[in-house]
């Protein structure tokens, strides 16, 4: 991996930009991964749990296709790494975390992991981390190389650290527990409570970097804020049981997956402000996990936009 050392040591106007570009550089090197792959059309992937399905569509929900399916699994949270042009998840019932290439295939073993339950991918650093859903004794989030090596565990999060996303500009991980969203460093250090929860179960989170807010879901709602935890808002979605959540922060829509036992699940899509909901994908069994792929034209655009507003935002 490329690594570039900057000076840290200069004050004034100096060390201002010193540390822009620093920050600029980690948000370039974010979209030049999402540019440089060939990541198809399809762009939204997810898993169905009871099945070890992991699958892809459009957003619109046309040109569904399997890539990968394990019998006696649960396939639950799952992360795209386009770096490498594969996707990883974690099987639940394995006790382990899988990963297989982006355009289809059998899926290989990376790690064991006891009770996984979401993870996230860090483009700039080369790491994957994941949350540990269990309270014997205390539920754990843990970082390891993309190859399962160098394994540590950096934050304890009692009770069940549920869904997890990565903040690789502003270098924090975002995180559910069974009664809060938390946050920290990305090594784990100064662990900040952002806001509580309503219901416990399933949760998920999205990182908005255009827009600077954090998105995570509780049951029947889903809840926005800025970063920092500040500026809440709560949108209700009656009758529904979400598990996860992705985000399109360019063409501005939520998706979120609803569980079923039987083949009754469902995919969907809103606007960021929770209006327009619709149905995506149906006939499902337990849709769980969820990411959005942006297409390759976008990348540029979406390069440009964000390092001018990271830039901005950080003044």
């Amino acid at each position: 991996m490329l690594t570039v050392v900057v000076p840290t040591t200069l004050k004034g106007a100096e060390g201002i930009i010193v540390k822009r570009l620093r920050f600029g550089f980690r948000a370039a090197i974010l979209v030049w991964f999402m540019a440089i792959e060939s990541v198809s059309a399809f762009q939204l992937y997810f898993t169905e749990s009871p099945l070890g399905r992991i699958r892809r569509m459009q957003p619109d929900g046309s040109g569904l296709v399997t890539l990968s399916e394990q019998s006696n699994s649960l396939a639950q949270g799952l992360a795209v790494d386009l770096s490498h042009d594969a996707i990883y998840w974690v099987d639940f019932n394995r006790d382990k975390i899988r990963r297989a290439p982006l355009g289809g295939g059998p899926p290989t073993n990376v790690m064991n992991a006891a009770y996984p339950a979401d993870i996230a991918i860090d483009h700039v650093h080369g790491k994957m981390y994941y949350s540990v859903e269990t309270d014997v004794p205390e539920s754990k989030i843990h970082r390891a190389n993309l190859d399962g090596s160098n394994e540590e565990t950096l934050a304890t999060a009692f009770p069940f650290a549920d869904g997890l996303a990565i903040d690789e500009v502003g270098e924090k991980i975002y995180w559910v527990t069974y009664d809060s969203m938390q946050r920290s460093n990305l090594d784990g250090s100064q662990v900040e409570t952002l806001g509580t929860r309503v219901h416990d179960g399933n949760a998920g989170v999205a990182i908005d970097r255009i827009r600077n807010k954090v998105y995570f879901s509780d049951r029947d709602r889903i809840y926005t804020m800025n970063l920092d935890g500040s500026g809440r808002v709560t949108y209700v979605l009656p009758g529904l049981s979400i598990n996860r959540i992705a985000i399109d922060p360019v063409g501005q829509h939520l998706f979120w997956t609803i569980g079923s036992t039987s083949p009754n699940g469902i995919v969907q899509r809103a606007n960021l402000d929770g209006s327009d909901a619709v149905t995506i994908a149906s006939g499902l069994t337990y849709p769980y996990g969820i990411v959005y792929v942006p297409e390759p034209p976008l990348a540029p655009a979406l390069g440009v936009a964000l390092l001018a507003l990271c830039l901005h935002s950080r003044r």
